[in-house]
């Protein structure tokens, strides 16, 4: 196996491991962050939503 697909496993694992320590409570509320900034909800958050998002956290984005 390569040095790639380890790390992508473990990178995997590392996500699992993760979810596993979030309360349902906390994953709710993710989930509710999520869906409001994935505006047309495609489930994922395109670039003009991540703009929106970021402002919103105090971020000023630029194009570059």
């Amino acid at each position: 196996m390569s040095s790639t697909h380890r790390g992508e496993s473990r990178k995997f694992t590392n996500k699992q491991r993760a979810r596993h320590h979030l309360t349902p409570q906390k994953r709710q509320e993710i989930k509710e962050a999520f869906e409001l900034f994935d505006t047309d909800g495609s489930g994922t958050i395109d670039a003009k939503e991540l703009n929106v998002a970021m402002r919103a956290l105090g971020f000023e984005m630029t194009e570059e």
